[in-house]
């Protein structure tokens, strides 16, 4: 019971929370605006969440088995493994529409340039 607990709160809440951040903090590091960063949340974030629910509805035996039956020692190489391919699919989610729009520009005019000088490099 406690196992299926951690495994849904991990799952659900805190995927939502992981998403949201990672779209900050990797538009930030790439170099866009709070703005481009903003609108790009608007239009993928609920698609991202859904996603990443699905991916973790799949691995949930997976995570409900570490948490149930490996001891204490190996419970967190054997999230980690699993957070590995979790992460792949998060970092593909939020770079899909970065990579497809303008040749990795945001889109919506939003494309890193003001006043004709070009803020993101291509």
């Amino acid at each position: 019971q406690a196992a299926a607990a951690h495994v849904l709160i991990d799952d659900f809440v805190f995927d939502a929370v992981f998403i949201a951040i990672m779209f900050v903090s990797t538009g930030i590091g790439e170099g866009y605006y709070l703005r481009q960063i903003w609108n790009q949340c608007r239009k993928d974030y609920v698609p991202a969440v859904k996603t990443m629910w699905k991916t973790s509805f799949l691995l949930m035996p997976l995570e409900f088995c570490l948490f149930r039956f490996l001891p204490l020692r190996l419970r967190v190489l054997g999230m980690n493994l699993i957070e590995i391919l979790w992460d792949a699919i998060v970092s593909f989610m939020i770079h899909k529409r970065r990579k497809e729009s303008n040749g990795g520009m945001m889109e919506d005019g939003m494309d890193g340039t003001m006043g004709g000088e070009k803020l993101i490099p291509s």
